[in-house]
């Protein structure tokens, strides 16, 4: 079986065990098909919420590196002490970013 096939074991409705490749459950009847494609679109989708938040992480730090940028010019004394303010705005966004990030990523894992 292919690591990206879904299979269910046993019957969502009555419980009784499936044997692999059924589309029908043997005891009531229920299309058994139904239930995996339901399956397969729910593992789709929380895969889906994990990318997002690996996107969020990267864009996160690269925020960090670039908010660190006038902060370095401030403190040699080649820029105005005005860049404070962005490196501030940067690290605000960053931190808010990554902290979406750690919560969608832990709601996914949770479910």
């Amino acid at each position: 079986m292919p690591e990206d096939e879904v299979s269910i074991d046993t019957c969502p409705s009555c419980g009784r065990s499936l044997e692999p490749g059924a589309e029908e459950c043997p005891g009531c009847g229920v299309d058994v098909l139904f239930f995996i494609k339901k399956k397969e679109e729910e593992e789709k989708e929380r895969r889906n919420d994990i990318d997002k938040s690996n996107f969020l992480y990267f864009i996160a730090g690269i925020i960090y590196l670039v908010s660190f940028v006038p902060l370095y010019f401030v403190i040699t004394g080649e820029w105005e002490a005005d860049f404070i303010w962005n490196f501030l705005g940067f690290f605000i966004v960053a931190s808010a970013l990554a902290y979406f990030a750690y919560k969608v990523r832990r709601e996914v894992k949770q479910n």
